[in-house]
């Protein structure tokens, strides 16, 4: 940067006329002094914007890998919820017909409330997740223009449909557990 400002201010200097070697070398040291400064502007400017990119590629591989956990963990809890269903349907026929005790759904009820608490926090922590997501997307929009956006947009399409599920799931617990109440 100082070289090639230098060089332009000298010969800048030097058209301008007067003293050739006073102004070609005042041009140059002018010259330097801005050519200098550009560069360093030009590196920070790169700077920023390797770690805005490192950090909205860090960002969206993070949401990436947070999706598929929680996918995964949807896909085990439905499978859990449909066999919660199907013993807490035969536990209720066998306590209709006196086969089961009372402290039998007292303990079914328990697992089920223990499970929805395990779904409501991990319901909580994803809405959280969604919030911290959603500003970040607001910020590359603003400050980015980053081709990174579009896909953090469909990640987040991705957890918001994750966090529908946790909703369903949630309320399917809570169900079961009131059907068991006598």
């Amino acid at each position: 940067g100082c070289l090639v400002g230098g060089t332009i201010g000298a010969g800048a200097a030097t058209a301008a006329g007067g003293n050739d070697t006073r102004n070609a070398l005042v041009g140059f040291l002018v010259g330097c002094i801005v050519g200098s400064n550009y560069a360093q502007w030009v590196q920070q400017e790169k700077r920023k914007y390797a770690n805005a990119q490192a950090f909205y590629d860090a960002e969206l591989q993070a949401t990436r890998y947070y999706n598929g956990q929680l996918e995964r963990y949807n896909a085990a809890m439905q499978a859990e919820i449909t066999q919660l269903d199907q013993s807490s349907a035969e536990l209720e026929a066998r306590y209709r017909t006196g086969q089961a005790k009372r402290r039998d759904l007292d303990n079914q009820r328990k697992v089920l409330s223990a499970r929805k608490a395990q779904v409501d926090s991990a319901l909580a922590d994803a809405e959280v997740r969604l919030k911290q997501r959603q500003a970040v997307l607001d910020y590359m929009r603003k400050y980015g223009g980053d081709p990174a956006v579009a896909s953090l947009v469909g990640e987040i399409s991705r957890l918001e449909k994750a966090i529908l599920a946790l909703r369903g799931q949630s309320t399917a617990l809570g169900n079961l557990n009131n059907r068991l109440r006598f």
